[in-house]
């Protein structure tokens, strides 16, 4: 809804404009937006300050649509963040699943030190997120 009450009617004024597909995942609630462009150098006219300006009533916009305080986009990056902190399973990463493979190290082991270090990146997050964030987004 956002999304059609701010980015369309300014992209439909720009010049070369030529419209946009919108692909929505309802299972995964994701969005994957192609905005076609009679050519790029219509598109790089456009100036980056007047962008900004609308991703900003964008913000403000969906901010108003769920009744939150902060801008909920602050939150996609310390969840993108944790989304990648599986260090105690084995396909977490490219090294544990070379270590789990060669069977000299049971999962169990690697589960134990991998909770360590998923509770310590865990807490390192949400710090930054908490005091870190707010100052530099």
């Amino acid at each position: 809804k956002a999304e059609k009450e701010v980015w369309e009617p300014w992209l439909s004024r720009q010049d070369g404009y030529l419209g946009r597909k919108i692909f929505w995942d309802k299972e995964k609630e994701e969005a994957l937006i192609l905005v076609n462009w009679k050519n790029r150098k219509l598109w790089k006219n456009i100036s980056i300050r007047e962008v900004n300006e609308i991703q900003e009533k964008f913000e403000a916009n969906v901010k108003t649509s769920l009744n939150l305080d902060i801008n909920p986009l602050l939150l996609t990056l310390p969840l993108t963040i944790v989304a990648s902190c599986a260090f105690m399973l084995p396909v977490a990463t490219p090294p544990n699943s070379i270590v789990f493979a060669s069977n000299l190290v049971p999962i169990q082991q690697m589960v134990r030190a991998g909770i360590f270090i998923n509770i310590i990146s865990f807490l390192y997050i949400l710090l930054l997120s908490t005091f870190y964030y707010p100052l530099v987004l």
